[in-house]
C-alpha cells in the first residue's frame, strides 16, 4: 500500500515503478478506482464516487497511438506511445519518484536518457528494459560522480569515480 501526502492510497500491482496490473486508488475524498491499471493509468473498472454512486469505466489508454500528454496531480507523461505504451521519446515527472527524460521501448526506458532522483542525484546514459547499462554518468550528491559502464542498473566494468 502507498499513501500520498495528499491523502490518497494505492493498493495493488506494480511494473517499472507504476500502477500495472489489478490494484485500487482510494481518493482522500472518499470516492475510489477498483480494477485494471497500465502505466499508472487506469484501463477499465468500477469508479465509485464518495457518495456511492457507481460507474463502469473504460479508458482509452491502451489504444493511444503518436504523441500524447497525459496527466495526474503527481505525475505526468509527454511523450510518443505505441499500442498504449510509452515508446519513442517522452518527458516523465513524478512527485516523489523524480523525473526522466529520454527514450522509452514497451513502458521502460530504453535508450539514451536522463533521470533525476528526488534527492537530487543524476543519471545520464544508457539504459535497457528500465536499468541503466551500458555507459553512463551518475552523479552522486555527496561524493561526486562516476563515469563509465553499468550492467543491469549496477557500477560495472571499467570507470572512473571523481
Amino acid at each position: 500500500v502507498v499513501h500520498d501526502p495528499s491523502g490518497d492510497t494505492y493498493e495493488g500491482e506494480w511494473r517499472g515503478g507504476l500502477f500495472s496490473g489489478i490494484g485500487m486508488y482510494h481518493f482522500a475524498n472518499g470516492s475510489m478506482f477498483e480494477g485494471i491499471f497500465r502505466l499508472d493509468c487506469p484501463q477499465s473498472g468500477i469508479f465509485r464516487e464518495s457518495d456511492g454512486k457507481q460507474y463502469e469505466v473504460q479508458l482509452p489508454c491502451d489504444q493511444l497511438q503518436g504523441h500524447h500528454k497525459l496527466e495526474s496531480t503527481d505525475c505526468m507523461y509527454d511523450g510518443e506511445w505505441n499500442e498504449g505504451r510509452w515508446d519513442g521519446f517522452g518527458r516523465w515527472a513524478h512527485a516523489k519518484m523524480g523525473a526522466y527524460v529520454g527514450q522509452w521501448s514497451a513502458g521502460l526506458f530504453h535508450g539514451k536518457g536522463s533521470y533525476k532522483y528526488p534527492d537530487g542525484e543524476k543519471y545520464e546514459g544508457e539504459w535497457v528494459s528500465g536499468k541503466q547499462h551500458g555507459k553512463g554518468k551518475q552523479f552522486f550528491s555527496q561524493v561526486g560522480m562516476y563515469e563509465g559502464e553499468f550492467e543491469l542498473g549496477q557500477l560495472q566494468g571499467m570507470g572512473n569515480f571523481r
